[in-house]
């Protein structure tokens, strides 16, 4: 409950401040040259989802009409409220809901369905505010056209400036990551710098060359070159950060131009003019920022590509230079065990105390157990062999596993819950082997955690389908990049500073020789949710 208060207040705030703010933009009454508000809509509802929506109804009833109450509002009022509540609160839950993009934007794809959203939200928004306003007697009818068009670019500037950056405000706030963002913004102070001065001073020296004389403002696009030139080098969040700072200097240079009577705005541009270049500028900063995310991500795979095949390599070595161990140790382990023998008889035939014989029994003994568990190993790695079945309870073995890593627990710090469900039918497997997977799943979790303010980890069992049980591990970490899913449970790879990278890959070869599957996903809410899939026991066999 504290959460939801607290991200409530920041939204009816967040929305009062750019509301007044958005006034600094205005043109002529009731009319600016973008609307960030409705931008911090799309974002909070895209992240947080609808329980938000009354929130949204709230704030934007303060934004609009801050020294009002609710029940003294005209029916026009009213009608003003609900149509930029609903439709940008609709827009960011089709993001969410959807799925259509990754929040925040990560690859051109996402910019391109989020730019499809803006646009349609921005264009029901215009379409309802003319309405009302005709419905209203506002404005003459002929007026209409130039009035929705005003409305649909205004709105549609704000959400493509706003919208990217609060989500990724919103996302480290939502997944428990403010501490990283901070550090991460730290990191890139500097090409944050030049994320704001370059624009800034481009958008000034270009307007302000336009305030000379109405020939001039032909040359406003030159504020595009800046958000171009910092998109192609630090992709979405830095091209979007360009073009806010170039639309914002460039209007207020404009501003300043007329208060010294220039009348800059009357002369070079029209209202309209004006936002479409505004929302221009904000569109292509979102573009070739994707684009240069999905080459960064291209050069990303392909190189993980590259030491993927050289793990492969390396693997294959390694199960050649294991099976070769194997046959050499185990030679000379029979060697032991036929001396060790030899010498038993012929101290038995002798005079030999009875503790002489039973050390070299012993001998004899793990002799046989190191040429057993070796030889285990070798059917192990050549075809997920070896593995001891038995019907087990995965509910069972999942709380033996709590006991015995209940060390690491404390240590952590983390918060682990288990939702086990009732009546799971037993699974064949090797219990040994599944409580390494386990350990090997949840010890991962409590280290990926630790990043979080609250570290969690959650282990859940139940019916996957009539055929198999799913056992899932959940944490609130980092979470998992979608290149890194792909190679993940590859052999040596490892986001770990000390990793060996086997754990996962050892995980998947026990579970595939059970005859189940690992999956990873991204968890609800942040994190990473690994779903090992076993299916259950035979019963009806013989």
């Amino acid at each position: 409950m504290n959460v939801y208060l607290s991200r409530s207040a920041l939204y009816v705030a967040g929305f009062w401040c750019l509301w007044q703010v958005s006034t600094l933009f205005e043109f002529a009454p009731h009319v600016n040259a973008f609307y960030p508000a409705p931008g911090l809509t799309v974002a909070f509802t895209a992240v947080f989802g609808w329980r938000y929506l009354p929130v949204v109804f709230v704030g934007v009833s303060l934004g609009n009409h801050p020294w009002q109450v609710v029940w003294e509002f005209s029916w026009f009022d009213v009608c003003q409220v609900s149509r930029q509540s609903l439709v940008y609160g609709a827009a960011g839950l089709a993001l969410r809901g959807l799925e259509l993009c990754e929040v925040p934007l990560r690859r051109t794809s996402d910019v391109t369905r989020f730019l499809g959203v803006g646009l349609a939200a921005a264009a029901s928004s215009g379409g309802l505010a003319v309405a009302t306003f005709l419905a209203f007697d506002k404005f003459p009818p002929e007026d209409a056209a130039g009035v929705f068009l005003s409305f649909l670019v205004g709105d549609l500037s704000g959400v493509l400036m706003a919208a990217p950056l609060l989500m990724i405000l919103f996302h480290a706030m939502e997944s428990g990551h403010q501490r990283r963002l901070a550090r991460n913004m730290a990191q890139a102070r500097y090409a944050a710098v030049r994320a704001v001065v370059l624009p800034a001073v481009m958008s000034s020296l270009g307007f302000g060359i336009a305030g000379l004389g109405a020939a001039a403002g032909n040359f406003g696009y030159v504020i595009m070159l800046p958000v171009v030139w910092i998109a192609a080098q630090q992709g979405i969040t830095g091209g979007v950060l360009a073009a806010v700072i170039a639309n914002t200097s460039a209007f207020a240079i404009l501003r300043a131009l007329d208060l010294q009577n220039y009348s800059v705005v009357e002369q070079n541009y029209s209202v309209v003019e004006l936002q479409v270049l505004f929302a221009a500028t904000a569109a292509i900063g979102l573009l070739i920022g994707g684009a240069f995310d999905d080459r960064r991500y291209a050069e990303r795979v392909a190189r993980r590509s590259g030491e993927a095949l050289s793990r492969m390599a390396r693997a294959g070595s390694l199960e050649a230079m294991g099976s070769a161990i194997a046959h050499e140790v185990n030679q000379p382990l029979s060697v032991i065990f036929i001396e060790a023998q030899l010498a038993a008889d012929r101290m038995r035939q002798g005079s030999v105390d009875d503790e002489m014989t039973r050390s070299i029994n012993k001998i004899q003994t793990q002799a046989d157990r190191a040429s057993a568990i070796i030889t285990r190993m070798r059917e192990s790695s050549r075809d997920g062999g070896g593995l001891a079945l038995s019907s087990i309870s995965v509910n069972d073995e999942v709380r033996r596993l709590l006991r015995l890593i209940e060390p690491d627990i404390q240590r952590s710090g983390a918060e682990v819950e288990t939702f086990l469900a009732r009546d799971l039918p037993p699974v064949d497997a090797d219990p040994v082997r599944l409580q390494q997977v386990l350990a090997n799943l949840v010890l991962n979790g409590l280290d990926t955690a630790e990043e979080a303010m609250e570290p969690e980890v959650r282990i859940e069992t139940r019916m996957a389908d009539r055929e198999r049980l799913v056992i899932v591990v959940r944490d609130n970490g980092a979470g998992i990049s979608p290149e890194d899913r792909e190679i993940i449970f590859m052999p040596f790879y490892t986001t770990k500073p000390r990793g060996v990278g086997m754990g996962l890959a050892l995980c998947a070869s026990i579970v595939e020789g059970l005859g189940g599957r690992i999956e990873v996903a991204d968890a609800p809410g942040g994190g990473a949710e690994f779903r090992v899939l076993l299916p259950i026991a035979n019963t009806d066999a013989p």
